[in-house]
């Protein structure tokens, strides 16, 4: 039987800008339904001035508010477009860390709140940022072996020590070894399932100062080395058979 390949059938995967479009299509919507209104929409906000000046103020304040989210979302959805699947997906052919784009997206959640706070409601920055600052001292310090965690899976991921799929050898004093595959690696921990299929949590700070050998690199194949103890009696060439059939 013949059979033909037809391009018709193949799957085909978008383009990146394609890509791009399709995940932005919501906040590119709600972005400019909002600065649109924000700018022309006069003759609204002046019926809502006849109802009640407070409630002029406030939807100003709201559709403001609107406007920055949707613009950070916007730029969330790009950022996972263009630098996570353009780049680390396409062209690296690698997955991107988990918590590098968790850390990033919360990091320009709070880049738009804080234009939230200085653009619409007219806070001062500077007595935010040493509010900020003396709270999270004191997160910092209540939740020191946390931040450890996490900023140790940072550098794991930047790194490129271990990545999720690979098989390590774990090898800690005091404990026995373990050889086992990365099945995730979040923002405190690491999960290593073993040969026989148990699931060792690790925190990152711990792992990053143990000592542990990557069986996956350089490459998935690796030499291992048996000694078997065999007694006097038995022949050289019987034993060889032996281990040749076996």
């Amino acid at each position: 039987m013949n059979l033909k390949h037809d391009p018709a059938t193949t799957h085909k995967r978008p383009s990146l800008w394609q890509a791009l479009l399709l995940h932005t299509v919501l906040p590119t919507l709600l972005f400019t339904l909002s600065a649109l209104l924000l700018v022309w929409g006069e003759g609204l906000v002046g019926l809502l001035n006849l109802i009640s000046p407070t409630l002029k103020e406030l939807s100003i304040d709201v559709i403001s508010v609107v406007v920055w989210l949707s613009g950070t979302w916007w730029l969330s959805r790009a950022f996972d477009v263009l630098l996570w699947e353009g780049i680390f997906t396409r062209r690296l052919e690698m997955q991107p860390p988990q918590l590098l784009k968790v850390m990033l997206r919360g990091l320009l959640f709070l880049l738009g709140l804080m234009g939230v706070l200085s653009g619409v409601f007219a806070l001062p920055l500077t007595g935010l940022w040493a509010t900020s600052g003396a709270v999270g001292l004191v997160i910092g310090l209540a939740l020191q072996r946390i931040i450890t965690d996490a900023f140790s899976g940072l550098a794991m991921n930047l790194d490129h020590a271990v990545s999720i799929g690979e098989w390590v050898q774990i090898n800690q004093r005091g404990m026995p070894t373990y050889i086992g595959r990365v099945e995730e690696i979040t923002w405190r921990t690491t999960r290593v399932v073993t040969k026989d299929n148990t699931t060792i949590i690790l925190p990152n700070s711990l792992l990053s100062q143990i000592s542990f050998i990557n069986l996956s690199r350089p490459a998935p194949q690796s030499r291992f080395k048996l000694t078997l103890l065999l007694p006097h009696r038995v022949p050289t060439e019987r034993a060889m058979r032996a281990l040749e059939v076996a």
